[in-house]
């Protein structure tokens, strides 16, 4: 891995590291878990002709536990010990993130992504539901790497900044981004959009047509999509009915904005 990657991987590590010798904090924090600094393949979404990430607001406990909270049976991530950082257990820790769709993906909440990927002709790959193709996305989330035991509401506010998120995303540089997270998270979109993002209807591309269910902008030289979460990302009204009248705007702007950047 380059440098860059390797500093941001460590800083990431630092902190579930510290989270978890805090004891008002560790408990909080799914036993046995690992920092989730990206899900998917890095170096396919590198290597890909336009770059999309997905956003969310931290990992999901599913990622690594049972419904009854039991350790899963098939885990999604091979087990790596951070304890004392160095190169073999970050590239440990770089591989199994890589390889998550390849593994045990958490279809009930990757879906919705994929779906709204595959009409941008793209998909994150492995056992997901797109057809092969040579655009790859990736998912990170924007408040933390750490998976909680509870949701992201009910977790101290002290588990969760942007500062990180602000540096894995310079470093990503996607030209697209899909996010499904609450309008309310103000300091998340600010992170994904720029300091002065906000949600305009005069600035939707799709002019506030699909009423708060869809909606499209161009900020800081990157599309942003953003779709309305109902339990699960892009679980938005008549989605099909929707995705297909808007299918040709979006590989147009895709397409405009991998020209201008």
């Amino acid at each position: 891995m380059d440098g860059t990657l390797e500093k941001i991987m460590r800083q990431y590590c630092d902190d579930f590291n510290q989270a978890l010798a805090d004891e008002n904090l560790a408990k909080y924090i799914v036993q046995n878990s690992i920092p989730v600094i990206w899900f998917g393949d890095l170096e396919k979404y590198q290597a890909s002709p336009v770059k999309i990430v997905t956003v969310g607001l931290n990992p999901s406990w599913h990622e690594f536990l049972e419904n009854d909270k039991r350790l899963l049976s098939n885990p999604r991530f091979k087990r790596v010990d951070l304890s004392s950082l160095n190169e073999n257990n970050l590239n440990q820790l770089h591989l199994t993130l890589n390889e998550y769709f390849q593994i045990n993906p958490y279809h009930r909440y990757f879906d919705g992504y994929e779906f709204a990927l595959c009409y941008f002709g793209a998909g994150y790959g492995g056992k997901m539901l797109s057809a092969k193709t040579n655009i790859t996305a990736i998912h990170i989330d924007v408040y933390s790497a750490l998976a909680t035991e509870v949701l992201y509401s009910s977790c101290p506010k002290g588990l969760f900044q942007t500062l990180l998120f602000r540096q894995l995303f310079a470093y990503l540089s996607p030209h697209v981004v899909l996010a499904s997270i609450g309008k309310n998270h103000y300091d998340a979109w600010r992170a994904i959009g720029g300091e002065s993002f906000s949600f305009d209807k005069k600035h939707d591309i799709f002019e506030g047509t699909y009423k708060k269910e869809l909606e499209m902008y161009r900020s800081e030289n990157r599309l942003i999509v953003y779709g309305r979460n109902r339990q699960r990302p892009f679980n938005i009204k008549n989605r099909e009915a929707v995705f297909e009248q808007v299918a040709d705007t979006l590989l147009t702007e895709m397409v405009n904005t991998v020209k201008t950047t």
